[in-house]
Parts: C-alpha cells; structure tokens; sequence
C-alpha cells in the first residue's frame, strides 16, 4: 500500500495545475528527482577528460577543469587518475567535503 500526502507542485508546475494534488511515495519520490534534474549546476563540479592521441601515436590524457588542467602521468591508473582529478577539483572550489580517500592503484 502506497501512502499519500499532500503535495504542491513547483511554481512552474502551478500554472497548469491550479489546486493541490495527491501523489503517491513513488511519484513523490520521482518528481523530486525531476525537480533535481531542473537544477542540474546547483551541486556539481565541471571535470572534462579529454585523450589526444598525437600523429605519432603518442597519448595525452588530461583533465580540464574551468581553467585548470591535471595530465595524467605514465604510470598512472586511469582510476586514480580520475579521483586525483576529482580532489583537485574540489580543491578549486568553495564547497570542501569532510574527507576524501585516494586509494593507490590495487594489483589484481
């Protein structure tokens, strides 16, 4: 059994829908993740990675973040190249998470 409650649409949503509606958790749930995705920069970081393989057959891979760019190094994991990018990112911006973890690159 799925519950109900009482629910406002957004203001963009209200001019078609004039009066409150019911909905159920999952359509709850659902448009609260639609409501997200109408926001998509509130919350996240811009990281580009780009390969470039050269005429000689050489390859570049590197981040780019806003003005910044992270290469990658040759011995590197494609892993933990990818989290390095992320830390320094975050390091860039204004938002600091309470801890970040780079794992060394494990042998399997």
């Amino acid at each position: 059994m799925t519950s109900t409650k009482r629910y406002r649409p957004p203001c963009l949503a209200r001019d078609f829908l004039r009066d409150e509606v019911e909905m159920s958790t999952a359509l709850e749930r659902r448009t609260a993740k639609l409501e997200q995705a109408a926001h998509p920069g509130a919350n996240q970081i811009d990281i580009i990675i780009r390969r470039v393989i050269g005429t000689v057959g050489d390859e570049i891979v590197r981040a780019v973040i806003g003005d910044h760019v992270v290469d990658r190094h040759a011995d590197e994991a494609e892993d933990v190249f990818v989290e390095r990018s992320k830390a320094e990112a975050l390091a860039r911006t204004d938002r600091r998470p309470c801890r970040i973890i780079l794992h060394p690159n494990r042998l399997t």
